[in-house]
């Protein structure tokens, strides 16, 4: 899994959409919508893409579980999920 952390990205937990399917699969995880879309700005300030939907997960880092955490579903290009 690659993961990328601290972007100084506008939100906290991201996980490519690509991932959310497999695990949606997998394991019966739903998707829920958001309450507004949110607009994908990309590095060179052009938006590229929305955010509508989140799902709630528990993640894992060493020893320490956060439970219940919901992760923006994205278009991830090169990375499983980012840590903001």
């Amino acid at each position: 899994m690659l993961a990328l952390s601290d972007t100084r990205a506008n939100s906290f937990l991201f996980i490519n959409s690509e991932l959310t399917t497999l695990l949606i699969h997998h394991y019966g995880v739903c998707s829920k919508p958001l309450p507004h879309t949110i607009l994908v700005t990309g590095y060179n300030d052009k938006s590229n893409s929305r955010i509508t939907h989140y799902v709630h997960l528990t993640l894992q880092i060493n020893n320490c579980q956060f439970i219940h955490m919901p992760f923006c579903i994205a278009l991830l290009r090169n990375h499983d999920m980012i840590i903001g």
